[in-house]
């Protein structure tokens, strides 16, 4: 080994003695496990046995001047007069000599930081290799030290909470997503809380069997408004509907009877209104007649005379309307006439079919006791299914409701190829001898294994 320098040598002993001050102290604590004192007796220990190593180095160069109880020497190795062994007996060197000092003086400066510090390296054989491995180990040795008590963990500061003051930062703060409803993104569900808290219509459009209609009972339930749904597709009488029916008795005589819809939009608790299915109306009528409920004049004119009666609306009513566009729906293929999507602008949404990872989860909430695999299986085929919908191999598409009811199916006893078969092929039926999409759903299906 080769010489080490004097101020590297006086570098390693303070950093010693510092480091069993510092031990000292710990072992003080009341805290502190008779294990963990033990390990601090035999670091303090080994780092004593290191000093009287030193100690002979210097003494066999009689240079050094050194006290246990003073790690601060003066700038020739003389000690301040403090007490210079470990057994509280002085321990010098040489006296203290103008000769030895001006020799020093020539010594090359090994006390600057890197002088030091690639001493230390030499002498106990460091190389870079490990101390990239050292430093790796630090959090595993900083764990170490904290459940010893050597050291307390810094609690992470935590930043200061953003309040949104918003209308939507405020929803998001107070209510959740419900679980047995899933959004591909969730700011739609946020989106539609806003415009029910600011009175703004909301129309939703997308395939049957996407969760519209359940949508609108959700949404009416979280905001704590009586619920009413009309459905647009059963009506054979539209004003009698929406307006009411005259009606005649012996002992009254003639009279009119208001409809469901007149005590609903007059609720003054504010009603949540569902206009289902307003695409199956295909006389025209009922949206004529609902165009002035729907717009800023929020009125209901019971007929068509100028003394009509009037039926304002409260001022808390909210309209939900669903409709489904596609070609697989009767009078459905076009777009929503301008008018109508006019008296919903701003609460216009288009929800689509979840993607499979969300379907499943929505299927392992409403059907608790379908197992993972069967409901992944069961998602994965309506995905293939509506894949071929979209590349217009299929007329229809499997909805979110035919795959809940395959499920169910499944948990109640059946295979699931079976199920998948009695839910989904009576949409596929052989028409005109040609069954060539039912063949291909069936072959879909079978692909889905036992």
């Amino acid at each position: 080994m080769s010489r080490v320098g004097f101020k590297t040598l006086e570098y390693m002993i303070s950093e010693k003695l510092k480091q069993i001050e510092i031990y000292t102290k710990h072992m003080e604590s009341d805290d502190l496990t008779e294990w963990a004192k033990e390990e601090y007796k035999s670091m303090i220990l080994g780092l004593e046995k290191d000093i009287e190593k030193h100690k002979e180095e210097y003494k066999a160069s009689e240079t050094f001047k050194y006290s246990k109880d003073d790690v601060s020497l003066s700038p020739d190795g003389v000690s301040k007069g403090k007490d210079m062994s470990y057994e509280s007996e002085t321990y010098r060197g040489e006296e203290d000599s103008p000769v030895l000092a001006e020799d020093r003086a020539d010594e090359p400066l090994e006390h600057d930081a890197y002088s030091v510090r690639d001493d230390y390296r030499e002498l106990f054989g460091i190389d870079d290799t490990f101390e990239d491995t050292l430093m790796s180990d630090w959090d595993d040795m900083s764990e170490a030290m904290m459940s010893m008590g050597v050291a307390e963990a810094i609690p992470e500061e935590e930043p200061e909470p953003i309040i949104d003051d918003s209308v939507i930062g405020k929803l998001k703060a107070s209510v959740s997503i419900p679980e047995e409803f899933k959004f591909t993104d969730d700011m739609t569900f946020y989106t539609m809380l806003r415009n029910i808290f600011r009175g703004r219509n909301i129309l939703v459009t997308g395939p049957s069997g996407c969760g519209k209609s359940s949508l609108g009972k959700i949404l009416a339930d979280i905001t704590n408004k009586p619920f009413y749904s009309f459905n647009f597709g059963d009506t054979m009488n539209p004003s009698a509907k929406i307006l009411g029916d005259t009606k005649f008795s012996k002992e009254e005589g003639t009279w009119f009877k208001p409809s469901r819809f007149v005590s609903a939009i007059t609720d003054n608790s504010g009603g949540f209104i569902m206009l289902d299915e307003i695409t199956r109306d295909r006389t025209g009528d009922l949206a004529n007649i609902l165009m002035p409920v729907l717009d800023g004049q929020k009125y209901l004119a019971l007929d068509e005379s100028e003394d009509a009666d009037i039926v304002d609306l409260d001022s808390g009513a909210f309209f939900y309307a669903t409709a489904n566009i596609g070609r697989e729906y009767l009078g459905c293929a076009h777009d929503l006439d301008r008018a109508w999507k006019d008296r919903f602008c701003g609460g216009l949404y288009e929800l689509d079919y979840l993607p499979q990872k969300k379907e499943q989860e929505l299927l392992q909430v409403r059907v608790p006791h379908i197992s993972e695999d069967d409901a992944r299986r069961i998602t994965e085929f309506s995905k293939k299914i509506r894949d071929l919908y979209k590349a217009e191999e299929l007329n229809v598409a499997v909805s979110t409701r035919m795959c809940l009811t395959s499920a169910e199916l499944v948990v109640d006893g059946m295979s699931l190829l079976d199920a998948l078969k009695h839910t989904v092929l009576p949409f596929y039926p052989i028409q005109g001898g040609d069954d060539t999409e039912r063949v291909r759903v069936i072959q879909t299906i079978q692909s889905m294994g036992d």
